[in-house]
């Protein structure tokens, strides 16, 4: 995307806008839970997600386009003394960076990932693709044999991309300048149903890059959080997604073929449903993430007591 000056400043006065309409949003009921997501992306799975937790319970989103504009707005809000904030709470990505230096609070839920293509990349998520998109039933082995070549391309692909993503680590604690991502990442490899091979070393060199050299203790750092983390929650969650639909797409070519590697029969009648990797469609296979319920349960209850109905 090109950066321009009305870019910028639709950025910097995105928090006044999210003002604006939390205040229309309060003038037509003044108990409605309001969930403020980073992106349009956040709120296909959290709608998901939410409405499993709480189906009959009514909210609003509103999407803040990024987490400095939502702590903005939070910032904006603690200082807000009409109440608009009663009954608001925020989700954010973890990243590298947590609550990005501003105070944490019992108004907003931080995913204990990287991003939600995280959650939605688990392999229990491919578990339930191969029933619903490549109709693999009475077969448990087969099913198994695939969960498990896909647990091995995608640690394959997270160790490759751990080098770039320590640079993403320590950028957020380290002064780099801008930080240039490619988004393109599945260029540099080859993605296979059970493997993940390194076609361009210099080239994924390029993937994840700083303007300034960073500093010795971020980069330590961030390398101790890999040493110790999982890299399929922490790595960048975008590359894993478009790993993901690489590894369905090759893995359905063997399922359509005449003579299949990986499924004892071949079935070239189907294909995917138009929207077998869309965000929402993925969330709803997945797993709720860790802690999300709780905290929408907590803030109903918040919300009630604050208001005294809803």
């Amino acid at each position: 995307m090109e950066i321009t000056e009305s870019h910028l400043r639709e950025q910097r006065d995105r928090p006044v806008v999210l003002k604006i309409q939390l205040s229309r949003i309060r003038a037509s009921d003044e108990c409605l839970m309001v969930f403020v997501l980073e992106g349009r992306d956040d709120l296909k799975a959290y709608d998901v997600w939410i409405r499993r937790i709480a189906p009959e319970m009514k909210w609003e989103p509103l999407i803040a386009n990024g987490k400095k504009n939502s702590l903005a707005f939070r910032s904006m809000l603690d200082r807000d003394t009409t109440g608009l904030n009663v009954c608001t709470y925020f989700i954010i990505d973890h990243d590298y960076d947590g609550m990005a230096g501003a105070p944490n609070g019992e108004d907003v839920y931080i995913l204990p990932a990287h991003s939600v293509e995280n959650v939605l990349t688990h392999p229990d998520v491919v578990a339930a693709l191969l029933t619903t998109e490549f109709r693999l039933l009475g077969d448990p082995q087969t099913k198994q044999n695939i969960i498990e070549m896909y647990r091995l391309a995608r640690g394959q692909f997270v160790s490759y991309l751990r080098p770039g993503c320590e640079m993403l680590h320590a950028s957020k604690r380290s002064a780099p300048g801008n930080v240039l991502i490619d988004e393109n990442c599945n260029k540099y490899f080859g993605i296979m149903p059970n493997s993940t091979i390194l076609n361009d070393r210099d080239g994924l060199t390029q993937l994840i890059r700083t303007e300034q050299v960073l500093s010795d203790d971020a980069v330590l750092a961030a390398k101790k959080f890999f040493d110790e983390a999982d890299g399929g929650v922490w790595v960048r969650g975008k590359y894993l997604l478009a790993f993901m639909k690489e590894w369905g797409v090759k893995l359905m070519q063997d399922r359509q073929s005449a003579a299949p590697e990986w499924f004892r029969e071949p079935s070239p009648g189907h294909g995917f449903s138009g929207e077998w990797c869309e965000i929402s469609a993925l969330a709803g296979k997945s797993h709720l993430p860790s802690g999300l319920s709780t905290f929408v349960e907590v803030a109903r209850q918040r919300c009630i007591e604050a208001c005294g109905h809803m």
